[in-house]
């Protein structure tokens, strides 16, 4: 039987040691979905309600802040994206998602529902451009969810308005084009979601359509005084990419 140098017992005492580490260390793999074709992860609560906002594939500017959505007051600097992830660069505590699109494009209905609200938001300052902007107009649509629970759509910043008040629309009719008004630096699509009742004492809530990974954790907003559960919304394969 040879005999180990000094070294040669130092090296196999260390092989053993990380042998005996890999039996035990359990391996622990993070989930991230595909962004160009967004799936729900572990633990997401599934309710397949909507379909696509638009019509093919637009880059995404800003993710829904689960940490936490109060925007131009929260200052941490990134977003915590559904899947757990931080991204940064984006508007922080943002309450929805931003999609890049030219002025003109078609946005559709995500699913059955009664037009809530139309119009113009009031005047209000816009920090990004440094002044106060009065032509900021918005679409909302509200829809009926199995088990009473009842979501609205809302998309902002468009150039067009094409319902009514009180108006029932079914899922893909165009209700609005996309615009450049209000509190926006470039043509995009602002989309952000309402829970009724939410899961914080009965009050409306913002909530993410593409839910939260539950193997990341508790979800920051879920468990805020002003915040609720979220859950995934979309129908099989309608989930619009996130990059």
């Amino acid at each position: 039987m040879p005999i180990l140098t000094r070294r040669g017992r130092l090296l196999l005492l260390m092989a053993l040691t990380l042998a005996a580490s890999c039996q035990t260390a359990p391996i622990v793999v993070r989930w991230v979905p595909d962004l160009r074709q967004p799936t729900p992860g572990p633990g997401n609560e599934v309710l397949p309600l909507f379909q696509r906002p638009f019509r093919g594939n637009f880059p995404l500017s800003n993710h829904f802040d689960h940490d936490l959505p109060f925007q131009f007051q929260d200052t941490n600097r990134y977003q915590l994206t559904y899947w757990g992830d931080r991204e940064y660069g984006g508007v922080d505590g943002h309450g929805g998602h931003d999609w890049r699109m030219p002025v003109g494009t078609p946005l559709l209905a995500v699913a059955d529902g009664e037009v809530r609200t139309v119009g113009t938001d009031p005047p209000f300052y816009c920090p990004p451009l440094r002044r106060t902007v009065s032509d900021q107009q918005f679409v909302e649509v509200l829809h009926q969810a199995p088990g009473g629970v009842r979501f609205s759509s809302v998309v902002v910043h468009v150039s067009r308005i094409d319902v009514n008040r009180g108006e029932r629309v079914r899922a893909g009719q165009p209700i609005a084009l996309s615009g450049n008004t209000g509190c926006s630096s470039e043509p995009h699509v602002h989309f952000h979601v309402w829970r009724f009742p939410a899961t914080n004492g009965g009050r409306p809530a913002r909530v993410d359509p593409y839910g939260w990974v539950g193997a990341h954790g508790p979800d920051p907003w879920a468990n805020h005084s002003a915040g609720a559960r979220s859950v995934w919304l979309w129908k099989e394969g309608e989930a619009p990419a996130l990059r």
